[in-house]
């Protein structure tokens, strides 16, 4: 294989959906800002994307992986 190996993060490497973990996380640790996701999404997806990664600091290592893709992809 010459090319980039590309795989799929949600339901693919992770057995979850990253928008609604860092979603949960962002109401759980601001609860009183909750309402900013709405204003965010309201400019898009994309932006409400990236204002999660912004203000996440999810530990990665603790993410739910599915250890046979994982095992696969090695």
């Amino acid at each position: 294989m010459n090319g980039p190996l590309v795989v799929d993060l949600d339901g693919t490497l992770l057995k979850t959906d990253m928008l609604v973990g860092s979603a949960n996380q962002f109401v759980t640790c601001h609860p009183l800002q909750g309402l900013k996701l709405l204003a965010w999404l309201g400019k898009g997806r994309a932006y409400l994307k990236a204002r999660l990664a912004e203000s996440s600091d999810m530990d990665v290592s603790a993410l739910p992986y599915n250890e046979p893709i994982v095992a696969w992809l090695k």
